[in-house]
């Protein structure tokens, strides 16, 4: 008799023993491969190719125009991925994958530069009002931003024209007023350029 009809779950227990052991394996073969360092040229192109993908899946895009401005800001995963604009004294860097793949010695270099910038009293104006908005965001219920606001946020918070098209309810409103709140309450002297404030 070749046919073996036992009931028994010996061979589902070997097979789940077996797809564990392989996972592990392969687990180690991944920690144990040396990290690739690539070119600053080649991270540059993995991060479009990623904000391609990313922008496809959303259903974002850009005009004919503006498809390939490599200026256009990154869309934001999250109303927190919100990053303070360059302009404001954040040191520019919107959405996710900013300096995602950075070696160690940009780490470092990195380190610095934000704890320049979060010291900054500018950033920490935009910081507590970036809060602040959070805040009555949550309270409003808004779990993620829609594909418009996705993209028009870090777009118009750069001060860059923007016009956007949406299906009515898709979050346009929103999309406009969280930026003009926040420019709202930027300091004049920070908002212009000018070092000191100026005089009332």
């Amino acid at each position: 008799d070749d046919y073996d009809d036992d009931d028994d779950d010996n061979s589902d227990t070997d097979e789940a023993e077996i797809h564990r052991r392989s996972n592990n394996a392969n687990d180690a073969n991944q920690t144990n491969k040396p990290k690739k360092h690539h070119s600053a040229e080649k991270l540059a192109q993995i991060h479009r190719e990623e904000i391609a993908a990313f922008r496809r899946r959303m259903g974002i895009r850009l005009s004919d125009d503006n498809r390939h401005d490599a200026s256009i800001p990154d869309p934001v995963w999250s109303f927190r991925d919100w990053k303070c604009p360059a302009w404001w004294g954040g040191g520019g860097g919107t959405g996710h994958a900013a300096g995602t793949a950075a070696n160690a010695d940009n780490d470092r270099t990195n380190a610095k530069a934000k704890a320049k910038i979060t010291s900054d009293p500018a950033w920490q104006t935009f910081h507590q009002i970036h809060q602040t908005i959070l805040s009555n965001i949550e309270r409003g219920k808004w779990v993620e931003p829609t594909p418009i606001q996705m993209q028009a946020l870090p777009s118009l918070m750069e001060r860059r024209d923007v016009m956007g098209c949406a299906p009515t309810g898709s979050g346009k409103t929103g999309a406009f007023v969280l930026p003009a709140l926040m420019s709202a309450k930027c300091p004049e002297h920070v908002f212009y350029g000018t070092k000191t404030p100026t005089p009332q």
